[in-house]
């Protein structure tokens, strides 16, 4: 097949644009608004990664260009392979035939979540082989899986879990810009994971819930301060409150924070340690009470412009004479 005559690097834009599938890493810096397992965004992956493999049958030269962006997006929901699909990135198993095309890889979908805890151990070692490989990542996703009763009664299955996590976070790109975890995660290991991106990451969401070790051993805390110079959204929202203390989180370019967990004051109070004359935007979610406290919290950030919180029966209304600011200039509540 005769193709016009393009530069083989006009060939390669061309064919990268026409089969890539944006991602919510792409399309927003407002990490609120993410969900990398949208329905549509992996449908729309799907067609698009059959292309791919399509345009790897087209010539040699179609090849070896489609063959640089064939894993630009990896997507790993499914211990089970279907292959009506066509989509061999969807079985973790499968995935180690990709491993030379991996350092292409831009963002990394990993959902963990709906594997059984026998799963787990074999997971965690093809996921730390993975990402061991994927050393230009952008983006990464990250679904832990949550734990039984039963692992919860038995502490030699809690300190495998937290083995095979750490596992995990020692091999994730330090060069990450986006990051989302959901799940659950023991904190030494999420605090090992900030540490190691902390350099590069400018987006963060966080909905898994941070445990720590109930059995009495020793759990060193993992490193004693971590600074994330880059990081300008951070969003945290779990069921359950945190304990972790974000006094030891540097994050002096934050301008865009927000909160949902029930009780918001210790954990607002730790932001704005560090980001007190940053933040620019900060909206409590619904699970948020928001009393006089927590509503002096927030207007202590000297440049706040927008403030957005729920109202319930606990809640503070509106601002009353005391509670004013010169900077804010829009108050939004639901």
């Amino acid at each position: 097949m005769q193709f016009p005559t393009l530069p083989v690097e006009l060939w390669r834009e061309i064919s990268r644009l026409a089969t890539y599938t944006p991602i919510c890493f792409d399309t927003s810096l407002h990490p609120d608004t993410w969900n990398p397992e949208a329905k549509e965004f992996i449908d729309r992956y799907e067609v698009n990664f059959r292309t791919k493999r399509a345009l790897t049958l087209v010539s040699r030269q179609i090849r070896r260009i489609s063959l640089d962006f064939l894993c630009d997006i990896i997507i790993i929901d499914s211990e089970v392979y279907n292959p009506a699909v066509g989509v061999v990135c969807k079985q973790l198993g499968r995935v180690s035939k990709l491993i030379q095309y991996l350092p292409t890889t831009q963002h990394f979908l990993m959902g963990l979540d709906g594997l059984g805890h026998s799963y787990l151990e074999g997971a965690a070692r093809s996921l730390e082989q993975i990402l061991r490989k994927c050393n230009n990542l952008r983006g990464l996703h990250l679904s832990f899986p949550s734990m039984g009763i039963h692992q919860f009664s038995n502490s030699l299955s809690l300190r495998h879990d937290r083995s095979l996590q750490m596992q995990v976070a020692g091999v994730v790109c330090p060069g990450l810009q986006f990051l989302s975890v959901q799940g659950t995660i023991w904190e030494n290991v999420y605090e090992k994971m900030l540490d190691r991106v902390s350099l590069s990451l400018r987006a963060h969401h966080m909905s898994a819930w941070t445990r720590r070790d109930a059995l009495g051993s020793t759990m060193i805390a993992y490193p004693e301060e971590i600074h994330v110079p880059q990081l300008e959204s951070f969003h945290w929202s779990t069921v359950m409150d945190t304990q972790m203390s974000f006094s030891k989180f540097g994050m002096r370019a934050l301008t865009y924070l927000v909160i949902g967990i029930p009780s918001p004051r210790n954990l607002l109070t730790h932001i704005l340690e560090s980001a007190r004359d940053s933040i620019l935007t900060l909206r409590l979610e619904r699970r948020c009470v928001v009393d006089i406290d927590v509503l002096s919290i927030a207007l202590s950030a000297a440049r706040l412009q927008h403030l957005g919180y729920p109202i319930c029966l606990t809640s503070v209304a509106w601002l009353n004479d005391q509670l004013r600011h010169d900077t804010l200039r829009e108050i939004s509540v639901v």
